[in-house]
């Protein structure tokens, strides 16, 4: 990972991997065109963030962590930090990228927003004190923002919407839940694929109904 920079917010992302990310959907997508839709995801993803940092008021760094080696490339095409993740899991990954970032105003945003644009992150970085995106459902969460990092665990997975807010308020912070349509559509399941505007490869919708 690149050196410490100064800077006033930072935005990490992070990246399970292009060839292991999404396997829910082997039913209707080969392993090419599922690597295809992960580096879509990400690059997308990275595009709306260095855009929010381009524009926002202060300095703005983006940071990537990912086990997968060729996520570094794709990283740094974006001019993102690269952090590679030794530990198994997303909230480990997370929890071991906490000591690597600077201590400031820090949004960890999901990967597969295929929707988010820099005005749907922009909130996550004006938040006074914690953010919390919910997906559509409410069940799930696709961002939070804290003034630093460690400041909240990381709970992501069955009812993390939840558990973070209760944590969130644990910490007599003040708590904002922040709902945008690009921060709530995250692509999960198959049927998610036909809302997809923009991924370049075709599938045969035909396949969702099996």
């Amino acid at each position: 990972m690149t050196t410490k920079v100064a800077t006033d917010a930072c935005i990490v992302i992070p990246v399970k991997g292009i060839t292991s990310g999404k396997t829910r959907l082997d039913s209707v997508l080969s392993p090419d065109e599922r690597s295809e839709l992960n580096r879509y995801l990400a690059e997308h993803t990275l595009e709306a963030a260095t855009a929010a940092a381009r524009t926002f008021h202060a300095i703005v760094e983006v940071y990537v962590i990912s086990p997968d080696p060729d996520v570094a490339e794709i990283a740094a095409s974006y001019s993102a930090h690269f952090c590679r993740q030794s530990s198994v899991g997303l909230n480990e990954g997370l929890a071991e990228a906490v000591p690597l970032l600077p201590q400031c105003r820090t949004v960890f945003l999901a990967a597969d927003l295929p929707d988010v644009t820099k005005d749907d992150i922009r909130p996550l970085l004006e938040t006074a004190g914690i953010g919390i995106a919910p997906d559509e459902a409410q069940i799930g969460t696709n961002a939070i923002s804290v003034p630093r990092p460690g400041v909240l665990a990381f709970q992501f997975g069955p009812q993390s919407a939840e558990l973070h807010c209760r944590s969130a308020e644990s910490t007599g912070l003040p708590v904002q839940v922040i709902k945008r349509p690009g921060l709530a559509f995250d692509l999960d399941e198959k049927v998610d694929l036909i809302r997809v505007n923009g991924w370049p490869h075709a599938f045969n919708p035909r396949n969702l109904e099996e």
